[in-house]
């Protein structure tokens, strides 16, 4: 088992496996970037050996404990609800750029292992109706390196499970952040920010000036029927009281 781990982990450290040994860092400065160790993993699990948390892992021997199950880190794959995914407070902005050419070419976008761990079957969809897929598969990318470079909280969530849609002007959009996603030449270039006033609210202003104009519209009116009201009831309170007077004369005039 260790042997083939080594093997995997030497290719994207591009070194001699016999130089490789618990002490060797395999985070991302080592490997190229974001992309290719998401490649490695993705190598890794195809080979039976998933790690759920890689991001954690800096060195071949934590890797080894991990996969050999020493790892005191949860193996089940965290989730984290899309109505619980509210910026933090502190966060500000967000920013990555990928190299496109460090996403693998695939027979079968929708088979591949790396595309299945990092992409939603939306997302694979989408990709594939674009002139350039990986190109499209790389702003994804970066979008999802910006909102987890934004809120830290997103570190242990599997890429597939943070899915970027798109509304019908084109424009992607995840929860409650605000997304960019833009392509020059080799590189594919993504910004996450908190959004104060979400898309939903900027769309629904309108609505809710309309609703505003409504109530108080409701307002005036119940306000003129109360003053109809008091206008009535004065006026049968009047009566009342001429009646009460008419009838009080008319006893002590027997």
């Amino acid at each position: 088992m260790q042997d083939e781990i080594i093997q995997i982990v030497s290719k994207f450290l591009k070194v001699d496996p016999s130089t490789v040994n618990n002490e060797s860092i395999i985070d991302k400065t080592k490997v190229g970037g974001s992309i290719m160790m998401h490649r490695m993993y993705s190598n890794l699990a195809e080979a039976g050996y998933r790690v759920n948390d890689f991001l954690s892992v800096k060195t071949v021997g934590q890797l080894r404990a991990n996969v050999s199950g020493d790892s005191n880190d949860d193996n089940a794959p965290p989730s984290l609800p899309k109505s619980t995914m509210v910026p933090l407070e502190s966060s500000t902005v967000g920013v990555d750029i990928e190299f496109i050419d460090n996403l693998p070419v695939a027979v079968d976008y929708r088979s591949d292992g790396f595309y299945l761990d990092n992409f939603s079957p939306y997302e694979i969809s989408y990709c594939l109706l674009k002139e350039n897929p990986r190109a499209s598969f790389a702003g994804l990318f970066a979008a999802k390196e910006a909102i987890f470079k934004l809120d830290n909280r997103f570190s242990r969530i599997p890429f597939s499970q943070i899915e970027i849609v798109h509304n019908e002007a084109g424009r992607p959009m995840y929860g409650t952040f605000d997304i960019s996603i833009s392509h020059a030449g080799e590189y594919a270039v993504a910004i996450a920010v908190v959004s104060h006033m979400s898309s939903t609210s900027h769309n629904e202003s309108p609505t809710a000036d309309n609703e505003t104009k409504m109530m108080l519209n409701s307002l005036t009116i119940e306000n003129k029927l109360i003053k109809q009201k008091v206008k009535i009831n004065s006026f049968v309170l009047a009566l009342v009281i001429v009646f009460l007077l008419v009838f009080i004369g008319f006893v002590l005039t027997r």
